[in-house]
Formats: C-alpha cells, structure tokens, sequence
C-alpha cells in the first residue's frame, strides 16, 4: 500500500474513532457513568488500553466503499459508527455466551463486571449503533437512503443472532454438516461486512443493482476471512496467533477444516470421538487431517471468496483508486496485517 492510501486509511480510522466517542457524550447525558466506563473499557478507550480497540475494519470498509462509489466518505461516517457499534455489541455478547475471560489480550466486561450487567451494556450499543443512524437525518435530504441504510443494518443485526444461534447448538450436536456450517459463518461472520459495504454504496447514491456488488464483495470477503481463521484455528503459529497449535481441535470447534475431516477420514472421526486428547492424540489428529488434503481444500474454497470478492469489487464500477485501496485493504485483512 503506498504511503498515500496508508495516510488516507489512517485519517478515516482517526474519524471513525472521533465519532465513536460521541458514545461517551450520549452516556454522559443519561448520568450513567458506570456504563460509560464499561463502554470505554470495552473499546479500549480507558487510561492504559491504548491499542486495543480493534482494528475497525468494518467501517473503513462502509467509507471506502461510499468513495469508491462516487459519494463523499465524511458523510457515510455516522453509519460507519453505527456498523462497529453492531460489531461490538455482538462481541459483548458473545463473550458471555463463550464465557471468554479475555478479548484482545484483556478482561472482558463480564468477567469484570458480571453477566447481567454486561448484558445490558451490551443491549445499549445496540440502541447506540441506531442514534448513529438518526444522526444521519440532519445530514442527508433522502429519509429514503437514511431507511434502507438502517434494512441493511437490521438485516445483518438478525443474520448475526442467527449466526450465534447455529453456532451455539454446534456446541452440543454430534452431526453437523457442512452446508449448515456454511451457514453459520454467513450470519456470524460474512453478513456484516456485506452490510459495511453495501451501506457505504448506498449512501453514495448508487441504485440497488449496483449496490449488491459491494454487498457480494463485502459478504465474499468475511466467508474468506473466516475459513483463514479457521486454517490458523489448527495450523496457525502459537507465536502470532497466541493460541497453541490445534488450538480449534483442543476446543472441539466444528469448524470447515475439522468438519471435512469428520467426512473423509474414518480415522480422524474415531479420534475426535474419544472424550478427551492427549497430546499424541492430537499430533495424531493433525497428521490425519494433513494425509486427508483437508487444509488445501479450506484454503482453495478461501481462494474462491477471495476471487469472488474481487470480481463483485470490479463489477461494481468503483473507482480505480478506490478499488485499489479496497483491494488492498482486503488483502492484508485475509493476510491478518491491519
């Protein structure tokens, strides 16, 4: 990326982050400053966390995309707000659905401050993410726009919980297949990036047509996305990924990689039955994922998002430089570098 394009992303992400702060003055005006603390902390806005407030890859996403479609990208940030606030409303809940103790390296807010009020916490951003929206009113002329922003938003909101719900049941099921975990990582992962990105389209100006290239683009990048994760998940470095090797086998996730193991290899369907792994169980396990083929098939299938993605993006009339930053910023998301 030249040093242009990193200037022009490092002055969006500035925005976005200056506009999420305005979270802090709706929580200031409700006289709720436990809230607004926990709402910092989760953010990574509070003394100390500086760096752990995620990536924002969501709304860079929702602007570049707005510019790339011929519209002015200051005026998609209120909306650009609205998506990660969605975004981390579901983490928050996640969290406690996962019962995860940390998030980017610190306690999550329901191992500080408990489940019920983390619950709630995480129920304002939901109201929070659509105050970004009403924002918007005093900024465009069409209610039009501002009312098929906020379908898509609610759209992805609903894909999400169902997403989590598949997710969930995973958890206890004996026979899950792959069609069903295709449409987990749809609602879970894919649905809001689609919604970054055809949101950004959208208040640009563009017809409904053209609007759902960046929606494929955005929706083929995330079903990329997730089946990288899933290949680090088994086969990742602990060193960068913080997670031992085999790290999705250790948690009995049922993700792509282990789910076509399940399929083609009687062996690795005996050994993921047994109640617990050792360690040479689980070099065993890897061996016969390996001997299956099954991580170059996860990664030709992200390869094929990935190309999908690419094409929607080039059908979508963006911009040349546009589509170039957005290209690029694709690529080093699959590449874990932003």
């Amino acid at each position: 990326m030249t040093g242009t394009n990193t200037a022009s992303l490092e002055k969006m992400k500035t925005a976005i982050e200056n506009t999420l702060l305005s979270l802090q003055s709706w929580l200031d005006e409700a006289c709720n400053a436990e809230m607004k603390t926990m709402v910092n902390h989760h953010f990574g806005w509070d003394q100390g966390n500086q760096g752990a407030s995620g990536k924002r890859v969501r709304p860079l996403l929702t602007l570049l995309c707005c510019q790339a479609a011929g519209g002015r990208w200051e005026d998609a940030l209120p909306a650009a707000a609205a998506v990660e606030t969605i975004h981390n409303f579901s983490l928050v809940h996640d969290d406690i659905q996962d019962q995860s103790d940390t998030r980017r390296g610190r306690p999550t807010l329901w191992a500080v401050w408990g489940t019920a009020q983390s619950i709630n916490t995480g129920d304002s951003l939901f109201v929070l993410a659509h105050m970004f929206l009403d924002r918007m009113q005093k900024e465009y002329s069409s209610p039009e726009t501002i009312l098929t922003a906020l379908q898509i938003l609610n759209n992805a909101s609903l894909e999400l919980t169902i997403g989590q719900h598949l997710d969930l049941t995973f958890e206890t099921r004996s026979g899950v297949n792959i069609d069903e975990y295709y449409r987990m990582i749809q609602g879970k992962t894919a649905s809001l990036l689609a919604a970054s990105c055809q949101i950004g389209a959208v208040l640009a100006g563009v017809n409904e047509n053209q609007s759902l290239f960046y929606q494929k683009f955005g929706f083929h990048l995330g079903m990329a996305f997730q089946l990288l994760d899933d290949i680090l998940g088994i086969w990742g470095d602990s060193g960068e990924t913080g997670k031992p090797t085999g790290a999705d086998i250790l948690s009995r996730k049922k993700t792509l990689p282990v789910l076509l193991g399940l399929r083609d290899s009687v062996d690795f369907a005996a050994a993921w039955s047994k109640p617990s792994f050792s360690q040479t169980d689980m070099d065993t396990m890897l061996q016969l994922l390996n001997n299956a083929g099954v991580r170059e098939t996860t990664l030709e299938e992200a390869h094929r998002h990935t190309n999908l993605a690419l094409e929607s993006l080039t059908c979508s009339g963006a911009s040349k430089e546009c589509k170039i930053i957005l290209s690029d910023l694709a690529e080093r998301l699959l590449n874990r570098q932003y």
